[in-house]
């Protein structure tokens, strides 16, 4: 059992987003209006390396990052991109998050982003990490439910 986070290069960002869950597809596409893999590119861009990749015996689990919204009020917006295989280590992921949790905390006093509203997995995995989820509301392109979250400093 072979596991480990790396910070990403633009292929891992690729790679991860090709082999991406039909949720994270589906959830980049109504958000963004985008292919999962262009989506996953511009986030990549604008996450000044600040982007994790996830792998369980060299194959991708995920990747994460937190893009960059405001420098003047140290505010970012993380994401994160998963396939199959996060549900099939999912406690091994669990256990890194609380390190990476910190990690992306870091000059940041406020992030922020939104999750689909069907993507339960991740409405609850970014309870348990200390976002607070508010109501969804339409959302994106095609006007989607969408759940707002939030941590603050």
């Amino acid at each position: 059992m072979n596991k480990k986070i790396v910070l990403a290069d633009e292929h891992d960002v690729v790679l991860t987003a090709t082999l991406a869950r039909d949720v994270d597809r589906e959830e980049a596409y109504y958000q963004t209006g985008l292919e999962i893999e262009d989506a996953a590119i511009e986030a990549f861009d604008a996450s000044n390396d600040r982007v994790w990749a996830g792998y369980y015996n060299d194959e991708p689990v995920c990747c994460f990052g937190v893009a960059l919204v405001s420098p003047l009020y140290a505010m970012g917006a993380p994401w994160m991109i998963a396939t199959p295989l996060l549900d099939k280590v999912k406690v091994s992921f669990a256990a890194g998050c609380c390190y990476y949790r910190n990690e992306i905390r870091q000059g940041f006093d406020v992030l922020q982003n939104v999750v689909w509203a069907e993507n339960k997995p991740a409405i609850r995995w970014l309870k348990w990490m200390g976002f607070e989820v508010g109501e969804a509301a339409a959302y994106g392109p095609f006007d989607k439910p969408f759940h707002p979250f939030e941590w603050r400093k």
